[in-house]
């Protein structure tokens, strides 16, 4: 009885949640993508299968997390990091269809997204960050980022819910260790350059290429949309390519059918982008530079705490202040 409340729980305070998130990020990033899915969905509420659909993808992420993010963590270095794991990757892959594979991409770049703004204020303000001259211009493919998303979707949550900077320095500093983690990319590495690999071991690319769908729901969305983006030359699996990154972040892959006819998608040609994804970092090497020292000197004379140009009110003095 306690693990069916713990995952009752699980279910409702974390995966629902972040599953209403996902559909307002869908919504959001779908206007610079020139779609209509928010008269869309006000017009056809979503269904009880997309529901599922983007429910069993958030719970895939956290399967692949458990099976796969504990490499990130070993120290020891005759065990096997993610990179050198392609067997098991094989094994994972080969489960699902390339568009419920495709779904797990969508997800692994909303999770990243819904981290990286509260990563980046607190890297930009942070005095110990400062002093270990943390970078808050992350991306969501750098080690930091992809640190945080082997914690999982209850951690995950956690961050992105979070508000004050007490918050945010307790889910930030793991087990307690002031700055950022890091470590090689797990899920974007499993489904960039991981399945670009597979792709060239003979027999593992046709078996992850033809698998059948883990849950067949009776809609075949998913997999018209998928179908369809392999017209492109620069796609290979259809899961985790470069240049399809704007697709990911309406979750193309998770609609129904009759949604993505809906929006026209189906009868548009696939198109992918002319460029990777942008960078949303604001690179200005001077004022990263300044502020790691300001926070520096901070520092070294006793403070702590929350810092910001011009402002040192906030700061905790763990000794006496030094002029």
């Amino acid at each position: 009885m306690r693990d069916a409340l713990m995952i009752n729980d699980f279910h409702v305070q974390v995966v629902s949640k972040l599953a209403q998130r996902f559909i307002q990020a869908c919504v959001t990033n779908s206007e610079s993508f020139c779609l209509p899915l928010e008269n869309s969905l006000r017009s056809r509420p979503i269904s009880h299968l997309e529901e599922e659909r983007i429910t069993r993808a958030l719970y895939r992420f956290e399967l692949f997390r458990r099976l796969f993010g504990w490499f990130q963590h070993l120290e020891d270095e005759d065990i096997p990091r993610l990179h050198d794991s392609l067997p098991y990757l094989a094994i994972f892959f080969s489960k699902f269809a390339p568009w419920e594979n495709a779904q797990l991409a969508c997800m692994n770049d909303f999770l990243a997204g819904e981290i990286l703004p509260v990563f980046n204020d607190f890297a930009e303000h942070d005095v110990v960050w400062g002093e270990l001259k943390a970078n808050f211009n992350a991306e969501m493919d750098d080690d930091p980022i992809q640190f945080l998303l082997t914690l999982g979707l209850e951690k995950i949550l956690e961050i992105s819910s979070s508000d004050s900077y007490a918050d945010r320095e307790r889910l930030l500093n793991h087990d307690g260790e002031p700055g950022p983690r890091e470590i090689i990319p797990f899920l974007r590495q499993a489904l960039d350059s991981g399945l670009y690999s597979l792709s060239e071991i003979k027999g593992a690319g046709k078996t992850i290429l033809e698998a059948p769908a883990f849950c067949a729901d009776g809609d075949g969305g998913a997999e018209q949309i998928w179908r369809l983006s392999l017209e492109s030359k620069v796609v290979v699996f259809g899961v985790y390519e470069r240049l399809t990154w704007s697709y990911r972040q309406w979750g193309y892959a998770l609609w129904d059918s009759k949604r993505l006819q809906d929006l026209g998608i189906l009868e548009r040609p696939w198109k992918p982008d002319a460029e990777q994804m942008p960078s949303t970092a604001v690179e200005n090497w001077d004022k990263m530079h300044a502020s790691w020292a300001a926070r520096a000197d901070i520092y070294r004379r006793g403070g702590r705490g929350y810092w910001a140009e011009g402002d040192e009110t906030r700061i905790v003095w763990t000794q006496e202040h030094q002029l």
